[in-house]
């Protein structure tokens, strides 16, 4: 099992992601791997703040294990989480509005691990988010490996 983060970046709320993520080799070809993820809070104008956050189960299929690097393409479920704030900006006709939304959707991408030593590696991913929130989701970090390769 391995476990680490790192940063990603969302292409519809054009804004950086902190992301959180465990590996797990089920076999020599098939991984879990669960994540999430936090991207920065953005400012869409000066009346319109959003929040989102993902989470994510998807499935690895190692197509490609080198020494120092396997490939996989990867597919699996989303949840997204956004908030949406509207700012009333001191005019006394509007308070301001709220509102939140959750929805589900599939994942569909590819990514590979880069082997740096016995306990650490690299990631970078690419998946498209297909369905109330659609975006590509690039995503890059380190992984730990906790215990033998094999758990």
């Amino acid at each position: 099992m391995a476990i680490g983060g790192g940063l990603a970046f969302g292409t519809n709320i054009e804004s950086l992601g902190i992301t959180l993520k465990a590996n797990y080799p089920f076999t020599e070809e098939w991984e879990g791997s669960g994540s999430f993820t936090y991207f920065i809070p953005k400012n869409e104008n000066e009346f319109l703040d959003i929040n989102l956050w993902e989470f994510n189960a998807n499935a690895h299929y190692v197509v490609l294990s080198e020494e120092k690097f396997t490939f996989y393409p990867l597919a699996g479920l989303s949840i997204a989480g956004v908030t949406f704030d509207y700012n009333n900006l001191g005019n006394p006709f509007f308070t301001g509005a709220d509102g939140t939304s959750t929805e589900v959707g599939l994942n569909i991408g590819a990514g590979g691990t880069f082997i740096f030593s016995e306990k650490i590696s690299g990631f970078a991913e690419a998946k498209y988010v297909i369905g109330g929130f659609d975006q590509l989701v690039g995503n890059v970090g380190i992984l730990f490996q906790i215990g033998n390769k094999s758990d």
